[in-house]
């Protein structure tokens, strides 16, 4: 898969109605394994005072994922990676953290 179609793919997604969504990727890797990868995408159009929570928002996303995980795959040695995207599509320049450590 191309990362054009990926990135559009994850853009369709994003902009649909439902609150967030979950992509799966396996990826091939050079070395013949697969990388399982998830992209947790949310579509956010409002900046108020309440998505200044929205890092800590995906972080408890993650760990559910992880969660969910780690009980269909109980002989797991790994974690799979998550991607999370926040696609801001309202008016005016989003204005809460960008980075996790700013929430400290």
């Amino acid at each position: 898969m191309s990362i054009w179609l990926l990135l559009l793919i994850m853009f369709v997604l994003a902009n649909l109605p439902w609150v967030n969504s979950r992509l799966f990727l396996l990826i091939p890797l050079k070395n013949g394994k697969n990388a399982f990868i998830y992209c947790l995408i949310e579509s956010q159009k409002t900046s108020g005072p309440k998505e200044r929570w929205m890092r800590l928002r995906l972080l408890r996303y993650m760990c559910g994922i992880w969660n969910e995980y780690l009980q269909q795959h109980k002989d797991t040695q790994y974690l799979p990676v998550i991607i999370p995207l926040v696609f801001y599509h309202g008016k005016g320049r989003w204005k809460h953290a960008l980075e996790f450590s700013e929430l400290f």
